[in-house]
């Protein structure tokens, strides 16, 4: 409660007297273009949220209210226009801003792309390949749906996957995590994200599914969209971009992997839509200097991280973003706070929330 009260008021002291506009031209943030990012759009955040990684989720009132402060702000532009734009120095009149969008989602398609069209705001979706119009969940979806259900169950469910993830050979490279994190099914979702591989994933999913039964609405809530879905808003403008074949986090994997995702995802949304695909996002925004590389040789001409660490070699290949969900600026009373977006697009917070990784 202090800190939400503290950040109400200093954003609005900032924003009211022009220091967020100052924070951002000292530490040299607003010289980058803004790029906005989202996951899944919903009708009724609370509602489904209790069936979903909360952060992945807007809703389409929050939507429309964080659209309407940018538009106000900010030329809204495809990513193909706001890359010209700054590739060729062009600063004169109102700032350019993207709006983009992660994974693929159906909701996008039935809840983002109308409001986006009927404002007249172009847009991109970054997909991954092997979901489209597939009826299973995202692997980090289903792990966290699955790990929240096992560890609603009886005393002792954190335990048994202990020794489920023992027998299994799993356990080493969790251990660390495990005690402090057993409880939470996000925290050890993340954990074990960033931990194993693609492969490996797979089979701990597996094993959940032997002990875990998730209701049929969960799942088709969650879904991605169909190519029929993609094709409708590629005719409407929208860019479409790739967000690898499988979702693997690509710093996890080997090059020929890395490779594999980049190169086989953008070919087979080139030969569904018909058009070249030119951009790229990094599942998770996990990108070092190997996969920078990798994604660069695949043929995109542009890619997309979570954070503010950028190549000084390749800068084309590291376009910061700025990932927005339905708590993302929110005051002390919970509604929605034109000065935290304010602070939020002028990096203002990025001290607090730095991010961790090095990228090498």
């Amino acid at each position: 409660m202090m800190r939400a009260l503290l950040k109400t008021g200093i954003s609005a002291s900032l924003a009211w007297s022009g220091g967020a506009s100052a924070v951002g031209l000292l530490t040299g943030k607003r010289q980058y273009p803004l790029v906005l990012g989202y996951h899944r759009v919903v009708e009724n955040y609370a509602r489904s949220s209790r069936d979903a990684i909360h952060s992945s989720l807007v809703s389409t009132k929050t939507l429309v209210r964080q659209l309407e402060w940018i538009g106000r702000r900010y030329d809204i532009c495809s990513l193909d226009e706001l890359c010209a734009r700054s590739e060729a120095g062009i600063g004169k009149g109102k700032p350019c801003a993207a709006i983009t969008f992660d994974d693929g989602y159906a909701d996008v398609y039935h809840n983002a792309a109308p409001i986006l069209i009927r404002k007249g705001m172009p847009f991109a979706v970054f997909v991954t390949t092997d979901m489209i119009g597939n009826q299973g969940l995202f692997a980090h979806d289903e792990l966290y749906l699955r790990l929240a259900v096992l560890m609603s169950k009886a005393e002792g469910a954190a335990a048994r996957l202990g020794e489920m993830l023992r027998r299994a050979g799993f356990w080493n490279a969790i251990s660390g995590e495990f005690p402090s994190a057993a409880s939470q099914p996000y925290r050890l979702t993340r954990a074990m994200l960033e931990n194993f591989r693609q492969a490996e994933v797979g089979s701990i999913i597996e094993i959940l599914r032997a002990h875990t039964h998730l209701p049929s609405r969960t799942i088709e809530q969650s879904r991605a969209m169909d190519w029929s879905m993609l094709q409708d808003m590629q005719r409407t403008g929208v860019v479409v971009g790739c967000h690898s074949k499988s979702h693997a986090i690509l710093t996890n994997e080997d090059e020929a992997t890395v490779f594999s995702e980049a190169r086989d995802g953008r070919a087979a949304l080139e030969n569904h839509l018909g058009t070249p695909v030119k951009h790229f996002a990094y599942p998770d925004g996990a990108f070092n200097d190997t996969v920078v590389r990798v994604i660069a040789r695949a043929g995109y001409h542009h890619a997309y991280t979570v954070c503010f660490h950028r190549s000084r070699m390749a800068p084309q290949f590291t376009v910061p973003r700025r990932m927005l969900w339905e708590q993302s600026n929110v005051n002390v009373l919970g509604h929605f706070s034109g000065a935290i977006m304010a602070c939020q697009v002028n990096g203002v917070f990025d001290a607090r929330a730095a991010c961790a990784s090095g990228h090498r």
